[in-house]
């Protein structure tokens, strides 16, 4: 594992330095902006990720995708109001867009704002039906709220996407070991 690992940092490293190349030869090539601003991402370099985000907005305020990226990153950089505007725009922008529904379901959690944040949940369960990543969310929100019986529902729904299983099993299991009265569980 470690040496997987050491070979996928080896690679990240060379794209960095690939994308990082081609804005200095093409500064106004968007792609190579936004590539590099998704792997800062993922590096955890939020900072670096707000900036060349908001560089691509300045150049293009209609590039795809983008405000998924800058929100989160406003969120991770202590910015989440900026951030939840953001992800609200980029879901105006292209109501399809599942990840940036689920970016603002986090922020809006990870905030404190869980009412709003489970109405999210509702919204996108209805619509993008059989979507597992929000059934789970919305059986985590009413297991929080105390409903169990309904996060006890949603969890048995979860079971029918085989990859989504064990979240589903996990959360059965802890609702019954925490000794919570379940109806038909």
């Amino acid at each position: 594992h470690c040496i997987s690992s050491a070979a996928s940092d080896v690679y990240k490293r060379q794209a960095i330095n690939y994308l990082e190349r081609a804005r200095q030869i093409a500064p106004r090539y968007l792609p190579a902006a936004y590539n590099l601003s998704r792997i800062y991402l993922q590096e955890k370099e939020f900072a670096k990720t707000v900036s060349l985000c908001e560089a691509i907005l300045a150049t293009d305020e209609r590039y795809p995708d983008v405000r998924t990226t800058l929100g989160l990153a406003y969120h991770r950089v202590n910015r989440s109001e900026y951030g939840i505007k953001t992800l609200r725009e980029a879901i105006a922008t292209n109501p399809a867009d599942r990840e940036s529904v689920k970016n603002l379901i986090l922020v809006l959690d990870e905030t404190g704002r869980s009412v709003e944040a489970i109405e999210t949940v509702e919204r996108a369960v209805a619509a993008f039906p059989g979507s597992p990543e929000f059934i789970e969310r919305q059986a985590i929100f009413y297991r929080r709220k105390g409903n169990f019986v309904a996060a006890s529902a949603t969890a048995r729904e979860l079971i029918q996407y085989p990859g989504w299983r064990g979240s589903a099993y996990l959360m059965l299991a802890s609702m019954l070991a925490l000794n919570l009265s379940l109806i038909h569980i």
